[in-house]
């Protein structure tokens, strides 16, 4: 295997190396080895100036010294080898065509001519062919869609983005207050030394007028350049004062990005040439297509400080330039015209003149402008276009005609099998061997996830849909993980970026997110491919031991037979009620919700598993059914909303009264209530008496302790002085207290003097005669 020793260098760098080193064969050879193994546009094109340097010895030399008829010799002999090796690859070129196109045909003419036409049929589909569909009608007008530039070479700008060189954009100079005066828009005041705005501040198109700017729209071709150096630089000049021209800019990136990151492609295209056309010969509205785009990337710089806003960048993204499928077809269908195609070496100026060719004759009125603008158009559904077409696969059983899937599409099935109908089977997951080393889980699974995971991994095409939050993306990453630990590459495809993101960041919490190499779009560029790739070779050191992965199984199964047993345990039939544990929890729950009360309240006495037979079920059933029954008897009696007690018949409990006993019933109650009447008649007098609230003896309890109050009251001696007890206050009854309790202690230390004092000497010592 040959050595590369240009391998790590970029196509730019070795496009510098050529140009300093034109006459080095050996170098130029190791350049063009290099090259071959590149595809890029940049890449061929310097590609084919290596060959011709190869072919051409001596082309870029200057030698001073021969004369001058010899060097006209030499020009002249070397244009005639030029077009000699043009002329031979451009034959080559075409038979190779030709051969291609004629096997491809062959292998069409042998396949099923109605998978083919129905294919093409849903390949048309994807192409918009009305005027909402930009590559067909161009807002160019309109600031949000585009950013035109004026007085620049398609061609030099086309060289430059294919070198991998950056173009700027250069904006038209705000006048200064001097050149205002000068050109007459200000005027300074004699008086006062004020200015004096003589007309309006001029815009950017009037203001690049006067600084001798080409303003016209229509871009100049190679030898109608009169810029000189300004052609050749790597500036692209805008019709825009900075301020606007950034916010243009701004805009434009921020949809060019949002759609990245949504659609997973790129909108953002330098337009080089556009189709002014028709829909008939009239001409009474005419729109624009775009015609060569070139993909590019827009990228903001660094701020400058003079004009006090951000410089802008233009790349180009290395994706390959299409032509507008849209416009080839509308005019195939429309008016019989052929779009020519893009061709791997042909120029922007090229491709113009042979569109022109095309419409010369047959479409006077439309007109090729050479228009420029950066403009945003979605080529997504043209790639679909083109991933479709049969003659871009493989010319034999890998073809997409013959895939098995894309023969159902449009054909019975020849054995009847229902393969593909919709028919799911959920496997018992705890009875499928080998699950772990199989059908992995890193992420949480239900048993249908996990059967549609089983499924996948045995070679099943599925298609598994349901609405947001139904675990899609566990099921996505459980299945990358399974196909990975059975050997198998997995393409992960997705409209937007946000769900990429999603299944990237379980697999990274899973700690297999370094096994992930990201492709999306403007990320998959060859340096930060090579870097993720060195990157996971350097960490293979540091994965995780499968003991840990095994220990890990087994606490799983132990938690799984711990699971298994409950769920078989809850769901036997309990004793003699015929009905499992979780029928009855369920019922309980649902009724302790329903009833709003405590089941511990109504739970029947002396009641187990062993005596809950069907038969005493029954019986409690028809006893509830007779208490409803009752219940709703007395509700009717005394009203929805009175309460149990309020019943007359409440608190009886006597069950032997019977219908004739109706006379002493009534009797013993009529006896009742003239009791309650003079014991009412009594509580009044007590009451008044008393002085108390008549209210404090409306129950028997209240009655009864105010009877033995006055039971345990003492007798009177009628010596009582009541009037004095009007004058009691609670001050005056505690100093009354006080004393009182002083004279009993008094006489109680008087009694225990007496034991050893004569009573006639305490008399007199009382009475304060000794």
């Amino acid at each position: 295997m040959e050595r590369r020793p240009y391998l790590a260098l970029e196509t730019s760098r070795l496009s510098k190396i050529v140009n300093g080193n034109t006459q080095d064969k050996n170098l130029l050879e190791a350049v063009l080895f290099e090259l071959n193994f590149r595809k890029t546009s940049a890449a061929r094109q310097l590609k084919r100036r290596v060959e011709q340097l190869l072919e051409l010895p001596g082309q870029q030399l200057d030698d001073s010294h021969e004369e001058p008829q010899l060097q006209e010799d030499e020009n002249k002999h070397n244009e005639s080898m030029a077009y000699r090796y043009a002329k031979t690859k451009e034959s080559s070129r075409t038979m190779s065509n030709e051969q291609d196109q004629q096997a491809a045909d062959n292998f069409l003419n042998s396949s099923d001519p109605f998978v083919l036409e129905s294919l093409e049929l849903m390949r048309k589909k994807l192409l918009d062919l009305t005027a909402r569909n930009r590559l067909l009608n161009f807002p160019i007008q309109q600031k949000a869609a585009a950013l035109r530039i004026i007085d620049e070479v398609p061609n030099q700008l086309c060289e430059v983005l294919l070198s991998e060189r950056e173009l700027t954009f250069r904006s038209v100079p705000p006048p200064t207050r001097e050149e205002l005066i000068e050109h007459g828009y200000l005027e300074v005041d004699e008086e006062n030394g004020k200015d004096r705005q003589l007309k309006a501040n001029p815009d950017a198109k009037e203001w690049a007028k006067v600084l001798g700017f080409d303003i016209n729209y229509e871009l100049p071709r190679d030898d109608e350049a009169q810029g000189g150096e300004k052609h050749r630089d790597d500036a692209i000049q805008v019709l825009l004062y900075p301020p606007e021209m950034e916010s243009r800019l701004r805009a434009i990136r921020s949809k060019a990005q949002t759609a990245i990151e949504e659609m997973g492609s790129s909108i953002l295209y330098l337009s080089l040439g556009f189709l002014e056309w028709a829909e008939n010969d009239s001409g009474s509205k005419t729109r624009l297509a775009p015609l060569f785009t070139v993909p590019v990337h827009l990228s903001r710089g660094k701020l400058d400080h003079n004009s006090g806003t951000y410089q802008y960048t233009l790349s180009y993204t290395g994706e390959d330039i299409l032509p507008n499928l849209s416009l080839k077809e509308k005019l195939a269908v429309d008016f019989g015209l052929a779009l020519p195609e893009v061709e791997e070496d042909v120029s922007p100026e090229t491709y113009l003149d042979h569109v022109a060719e095309v419409i010369r004759i047959t479409k006077p009125n439309w007109t090729v402008r050479r228009y420029g603008a950066l403009a945003l158009l979605n080529f997504g559904k043209m790639l679909m276009y083109l991933d479709l077409d049969p003659k871009r696969w493989p010319l034999d059983e890998r073809n997409l005609i013959k895939h098995s899937i894309v023969q159902r599409f449009f054909k019975s099935s020849e054995n009847g099998s229902d393969e593909g109908e919709g028919n799911t089977v959920e496997y018992s997951i705890d009875e499928v061997e080998q699950i772990h080393d199989l059908f992995p889980l890193i992420d949480d699974a239900d048993s249908s996830q996990h059967s549609a995971l089983i499924d996948a991994v045995n070679g099943q095409n599925l298609v598994i849909e349901g609405p947001p939050g139904t675990g899609k993306s566990q099921t996505i990453t459980n299945l990358i993980a399974a196909a990975m630990l059975n050997g198998k590459k997995v393409l992960f495809v997705a409209e937007k970026m946000a769900a990429l993101d999603v299944v990237k960041t379980r697999l990274d919490k899973a700690g297999l997110g370094d096994f992930c190499l990201e492709l999306h779009s403007h990320k998959s560029q060859k340096r930060k491919v090579l870097e993720d790739i060195s990157a996971r070779v350097v960490k293979q050191k540091h994965l995780s031991s499968t003991q840990n992965i095994d220990a890990e199984t087994m606490r799983y199964e132990e938690l799984k037979e711990r699971l298994n047993h409950y769920a078989q345990e809850i769901n036997e039939t309990w004793a003699n009620t015929d009905k499992t544990i979780h029928e009855i929890f369920s019922s309980a729950a649902r009724y302790r919700q329903l009833l709003e009360i405590n089941p511990t309240d109504i739970h029947i006495a002396g009641l187990t598993g062993t005596s809950l037979t069907e038969l005493k079920r029954l019986q409690l059933v028809d006893q509830v059914k007779e208490f409803q029954q009752i219940y709703r008897g007395m509700i009717e009696q005394v009203g929805q909303s009175a309460q149990l007690h309020d019943h007359p018949w409440s608190g009886v409990e006597s069950t032997a009264i019977q219908l004739f006993d109706s006379e002493q019933v009534v009797s013993v109650l009529r006896e009742w209530q003239e009791s309650l009447d003079q014991l009412h008649e009594r509580n009044q007098g007590a009451a008044h008496t008393l002085k108390i609230d008549v209210s404090e003896l409306l129950t028997l309890e209240k009655c009864e302790s105010l009877a033995l109050d006055l039971y345990d009251l003492p007798a009177l001696s009628r010596k009582e002085l009541f009037k004095a007890l009007d004058g009691l206050d609670l001050k005056t009854q505690s100093e009354v207290e006080e004393l009182l309790s002083l004279h009993q202690r008094i006489q109680e230390t008087f009694g225990k003097l007496t034991k050893h004092i004569l009573s006639e000497k305490l008399s007199a010592l009382s009475r304060g005669e000794l």
